[in-house]
């Protein structure tokens, strides 16, 4: 054996031990697999921060009745206004190869809903990575195909959505077909990715606060006192008053994160509605959900099915990077699990 062997034996090792601690704790938390569970909400952040979370995704799934996984994740490397899907016809990863399901990707490509990605850039986003990951350990030896599709950010956004979910709706319909978001939530402080420092002026809300070396940031702030509140932004000056019984910014950004939720726990009972909800929170409160355009598109997806959804939504898991978050150059990336089954 080489030693190259060696070392990714090892690594895999370790990286499934990991892996099945994570689903050790959702099943001490009941996580357990759900028969007709159809789409999961899944992080994509660093694995020693959000693993764990998406462990309780995962746990939802049993692999082995599906025969594919759309993946729908969003750009990190560049931005595009395209979506696009996998120009690899597998992937590897610690546990073994995922191959491709190229007949879906053609099936899209024909209605031009997707183009082809540049390959360094694929190879490079993380966000499959993760999910790559996460599907073949929980898939094992079941021969499973995945699809990956980036999305992009084509204007208007909820058209564009509901375009592509259009296209993917005929595999909403398939029972044997999973579908991932792939998302982290609220991104507050100065954990903003590079779309939005790309793009500030579709963004206004964010802003520039300085650290204690006096270094100018730009930050994601948005704050409410109480659920109820109108929300402001903080900055260097502006803090937050508990003597007034103001939030503290953890409770803020949790409050922020589960009022996004709120909005896809009607997805099954009205999806064009949820969709519609989901584009105006966005508007309003600007959230830096990296995988605002996934969520839309799977709306997207479940409208145009038009089916009469029996099911539910459910939340298996939530946390921040950061609970101790007290200032505007903080920083907290916040990871939300949950499925759709129906």
């Amino acid at each position: 054996m080489s030693t190259e062997i060696e070392i990714a034996s090892y690594a895999a090792a370790e990286i499934s031990a990991q892996i099945n601690d994570w689903f050790k704790e959702a099943e001490d938390a009941r996580v357990t697999s759900v028969d007709n569970c159809r789409v999961i909400i899944a992080p994509h952040g660093e694995s020693h921060s959000s693993g764990r979370t998406a462990a309780f995704a995962y746990s939802a799934v049993n692999m082995s009745q599906y025969k594919r996984v759309i993946i729908l994740s969003p750009y990190h490397l560049q931005t595009s206004t395209m979506c696009c899907h996998s120009r690899f016809d597998a992937y590897d990863t610690p546990f073994g190869q995922l191959r491709v399901d190229n007949e879906v990707n053609d099936y899209l490509k024909m209605f031009r809903a997707v183009s082809i990605s540049r390959g360094l850039l694929e190879e490079d986003d993380f966000s499959f990575e993760r999910q790559m990951t996460f599907i073949k350990k929980a898939a094992k030896d079941h021969d499973i195909r995945v699809v990956p599709i980036r999305i992009g950010v084509g204007f208007p956004f909820q058209r564009m959505e509901d375009h592509v979910g259009f296209h993917l709706s005929r595999y909403i319909k398939e029972p044997d077909t999973l579908f991932v978001v792939s998302s982290n939530f609220t991104r507050w402080g100065r954990c903003v990715d590079d779309y939005i420092l790309k793009h500030p002026y579709l963004f206004p809300m964010t802003i520039s606060v300085f650290d204690q070396c006096g270094q100018s940031n730009s930050a994601y702030t948005y704050y409410r006192p109480s659920p109820q509140a109108e929300g402001r932004m903080l900055n260097n000056t502006n803090g937050v008053d508990t003597s007034k019984g103001e939030a503290l910014i953890h409770e803020s950004i949790a409050g922020l994160d589960y009022e996004a939720w709120d909005i896809l726990k009607d997805a099954l009972s009205d999806p064009h509605q949820a969709h519609t909800k989901w584009t105006e929170y966005l508007n309003k409160t600007e959230n830096t959900i990296c995988g605002r355009h996934s969520v839309g598109v799977l709306l997207g997806a479940l409208r145009h099915a038009n089916l009469e959804y029996k099911g539910e939504v459910v939340l298996t898991h939530y946390e921040q990077s950061c609970t101790a978050t007290t200032s505007v150059v903080d920083c907290s990336v916040s990871y939300l699990a949950g499925y759709m089954a129906f």
